[in-house]
């Protein structure tokens, strides 16, 4: 073997161990501190055995941070790359971020050729919305010879990703024996029910130190409250502070976050959260890991992949905000945490301890066993396309976007049933040759084009709507009570519009809508469902509940795109009633049961002769046309009507399957290629411009934006300060209730940025990349400024401790968006060296300089 272990290997990591010797690829699902690590070490020791290359990837640079330290304490070969940390670039185990090893494989790097293994920790980060689609473009563009090990907590449908990227899965799975079941009330009475004082002061005579303390609210936990027993550790402490602090400038000791965490760590008390400076969270965390503190409250980001188990967890709550409302967390959430209960090794069990959050408010044990028990969340592709993934792609030219898309994890499911999609054309074709037998006149002449319209006239009105939404006059259209058509499940019924039901969630090129939809009698769809939405079909359609009491509502949100007609009829009388039970849900009821028993003219689309929007009335005259073919007399004759119509869609259908044409976000494709084309990123051949060369090396911010920024010569008139200052717009996201204070200098070119991002919106609208500004960069409806005056005064030599005055954004914060902006002023470095131009370069340069200064500068405490 090429590496050893003084303890007895469990069977997933033997599995594991075996295939990577056999030159497999691996997935390895396994809870939190279960000991995938073992998995990681034994690719870089056979890697370094075998004279090549192994790269260890993390979703956080902490994690890097950590696990460079920790390899480098294991073998005598490692080297990290971060956006800001260099070290021993050579090296045979390489530690990096996904975005330095996507930047990599774009550019060709030669390093590629020598690299055997890569590690992915943390996999399940491929469900983050803003950064999994970066682990899957990595996935995809590694070439064959790279062997792929991902590390992952555990997920249901681990199989399901494995065989996108063809690995072997090893999965650690163990039943624990002799559990006793509690009963209900046992598990009440488990869910401690006091405040976190006596809790604390609990911990440490229950020998249940040290503890996380998952609480989001950590800055008002009032941890001084708190006291532990520390008299033989207070030494150490002092001594790690001490030369922690000693590579700040003496100004800096002296932050009012430091002295705060001096005094609490004395105590063996300590905070962990994403507003903390990166040195005073590697010192806790330092500290954390030699069991100097006995009492950590953290958030949940402290879990993430941070090796740092303990042998108690506490939850201040089970509940969270998520950005959009609070929500009980979610079993996936709940284990990552609780998960870090019990050091192997120390620990003969670890200790969960769930505070409720009031006096008398125990937690319903139906939720408590859900968030325990309940299956995790499912890997799910965040894969989107990017304008600077299309850039890159044409630039190489060694992947077409349309083999990226079908190896990504969204499409794989589709991939796999090409091979019966292909009998199933051979059959459907079958099938025509013998209608063609039978000698239909009407159809053999008409049907190809009757079909062709019918689809088109669909398409256009998916588009015609989801362009209306955004209108004034559309939001006055999708009003309360308004009867639609819809496709739901794939069957033909109608819904009532709600109150403010528009929603921009999820897809921003698919808007929502959360209608009182009539719940379909039938499990599945019919011939005539598949008919386009006409009055002269209507005849044909399949009826509604025929029954009062099968008439059964819900409340559903849908994509605007299932929609199939917007009648003109508002029914007002059935919302609220038929939410208030009694006589009024029963008068509701009859109501919507008028509704079932025909399809008739009630449902026909309403009158769009007030639309003003040019394009969209282009869509109502092209529609117009194509329901004329559609619905030809000559056609509609044919006794055999439906049963043509059905066999002509069957093959077109199976016929698109196996063309690249049926890839989801290849309409999104070609849409952005056309935006890139009218802002002359791209020429009339997809041949990629200079604008398309500088926008290639944005990754770090608004590719398209910024590079209008730089082409158009704004840059030029203003100073380094000013322009890091401008810059840091491009990568602060942070909500801030400070309003900055600017130079004119600096509202102009704040107005500027603000211009070109309009203009750059304006074209993503009317190529409907997205369908309003609300849904892009757009520089004004988020507060993107709101720490342009920090930058600008840190630029200019103020001192880091007067720049936190000026601003509510926390100090860790201004730390990392100062990283980031040091990053986006390199990007903007090697533009103006590709468009040749030297003072830009020149500036450039010095603004890093003056950012990248003292405490923002500091070496982490891990190197």
């Amino acid at each position: 073997m090429a590496r050893e272990w003084p303890f007895e290997l469990d069977v997933f990591q033997k599995e594991a161990i075996y295939h990577l010797e056999n030159g497999d690829s691996v997935f390895v699902a396994a809870h939190t501190s279960a000991g995938k690590t073992v998995v990681a070490e034994y690719a870089i020791a056979l890697a370094a055995k075998h004279m090549t290359k192994a790269i260890y990837t993390s979703p956080i640079k902490a994690l890097s941070n950590q696990k460079f330290r920790d390899f480098r304490q294991t073998f005598d070969d490692v080297g990290i790359l971060t956006g800001d940390v260099q070290i021993n670039a050579d090296a045979s185990c390489l530690i990096m971020t996904t975005e330095i090893l996507r930047s990599m494989l774009y550019r060709g790097a030669d390093i590629i050729r020598d690299v055997e293994f890569v590690i992915f920790d943390e996999v399940h980060y491929v469900n983050d919305f803003e950064r999994g689609v970066v682990w899957e473009e990595v996935i995809i563009m590694l070439p064959e010879h790279v062997s792929l090990i991902l590390l992952s907590a555990t997920v249901p449908n681990t199989l399901d990703f494995a065989s996108q990227v063809a690995v072997e899965v090893v999965v650690e799975d163990h039943t624990l024996r002799g559990v006793v079941e509690a009963t209900s009330e046992e598990v009440v009475v488990a869910v401690v029910n006091c405040n976190e004082g006596v809790v604390v002061a609990l911990l440490p005579a229950k020998a249940t130190t040290p503890v996380i303390w998952a609480k989001r609210d950590v800055l008002v936990a009032q941890p001084q409250q708190h006291r532990t027993k520390l008299s033989k550790e207070k030494s150490a402490i002092h001594m790690l502070i001490e030369r922690s602090i000693a590579r700040l400038k003496p100004e800096d000791r002296t932050l009012p976050q430091i002295i705060r965490l001096r005094e609490l760590l004395s105590r063996g008390i300590a905070v962990h959260h994403g507003g903390l400076l990166p040195i005073v969270k590697e010192l806790v965390e330092l500290l954390f890991a030699e069991t100097l503190v006995k009492v950590l409250f953290a958030t949940e980001t402290f879990a993430m992949g941070l090796n740092l188990p303990t042998r108690t967890v506490v939850f201040s709550g089970y509940r969270k905000h998520d950005g959009q409302s609070f929500r009980n967390l979610l079993p996936g959430e709940y284990t990552q945490m609780a998960g870090r209960a019990g050091r192997r090794g120390l620990d003969t069990v670890g200790s969960v301890i769930i505070v409720a959050p009031g006096s008398d408010q125990a937690p319903p044990v139906a939720e408590l066993r859900t968030m325990m028990l309940g299956q995790p969340s499912k890997l799910r592709s965040q894969f989107r396309l990017t304008y600077n993934m299309i850039l890159n792609l044409l630039r190489v030219e060694a992947l077409k976007i349309e083999e990226m898309i079908k190896r990504s994890f969204s499409e794989h499911a589709t991939q796999q049933l090409l091979p019966e999609h292909e009998k199933a054309v051979k059959i459907s074709e079958a099938d025509l040759a013998k209608i063609k037998r039978d000698a239909c006149d009407i159809c053999d002449k008409h049907m190809d084009s009757c079909h062709d319209a019918g689809q088109t006239y669909m398409q256009l009105t998916s588009d015609l709507y989801k362009g209306l939404i955004s209108t004034p006059l559309g939001r006055r259209i999708f009003t309360p009570g308004r009867l639609i058509v819809l496709d739901y499940e794939g069957i033909r019924t109608f819904a009532l519009l709600l109150a403010n039901s528009t929603t921009h969630r999820g897809d921003p090129s698919n808007p929502s809508v959360m209608p009182l939809v009539l719940k379909p009698s039938r499990d599945s769809r019919d011939s005539t469902d598949l008919l386009p939405f006409l009055p002269e079909f209507m005849a044909m359609y399949t009826p509604l509940q025929k029954l009062k009491k099968h008439v059964f509502t819900k409340v559903d949100t849908i994509p605007v795109s299932q929609i199939q007609s917007l009648t003109g009829t508002v029914v007002k009388s059935v919302i609220p009633e038929i939410f208030n039970g009694g006589e009024k849900y029963h008068k509701a009821k009859d109501i919507l049961h008028r509704y079932c028993l025909e399809w008739n003219d009630k449902f026909s689309e309403m009158s769009l002769e007030k639309v003003q929007n040019l394009n969209l009335q282009d869509i109502i005259q092209q529609r117009a046309a194509l329901k004329e073919a559609a619905t030809d007399d000559t056609v509609m004759k044919c006794p055999n009507f439906i049963k043509h119509w059905l066999i002509r869609e069957k093959i077109v259908q199976l016929r698109q399957s196996l063309t690249d044409q049926n890839l989801q976000l290849l309409p999104d494709y070609e849409q952005r290629i056309e935006v890139l084309k009218t802002l002359n990123f791209i020429d009339s051949d997809t041949r990629i411009l200079l604008k398309g060369k500088v926008a290639c090396e944005i990754h770090s911010s608004d590719e398209l934006v910024l590079t209008e920024l730089i082409l158009d010569n704004v840059l030029a008139d203003y100073e380094p300060p000013e322009i890091a200052a401008l810059l840091s717009a491009f990568v602060f996201q942070e909500k801030t209730l400070s309003t900055p204070t600017l130079t004119s200098n600096l509202e102009r070119a704040k107005e500027t940025i603000i211009e070109i991002s309009k203009k750059v919106n304006d074209i993503q609208t009317t190529y409907q990349v997205i369908q309003s500004s609300e849904e892009s960069n757009d520089f004004v409806s988020q507060p993107r400024f709101g720490l342009v005056e920090v930058v600008y005064e840190w630029a200019r030599g103020m001192s880091f401790k007067n720049i936190t005055n000026l601003t509510d954004v926390l100090e860790g914060t201004i730390v990392r968006t100062i990283t980031r902006l040091d990053e986006t002023c390199r990007e903007v470095k090697n533009a103006a060296r590709i468009i040749g131009d030297p003072e830009l370069y020149q500036k450039m340069q010095t603004a890093q300089e003056l950012i990248k200064r003292d405490i923002t500068a500091v070496a982490s405490l891990y190197m």
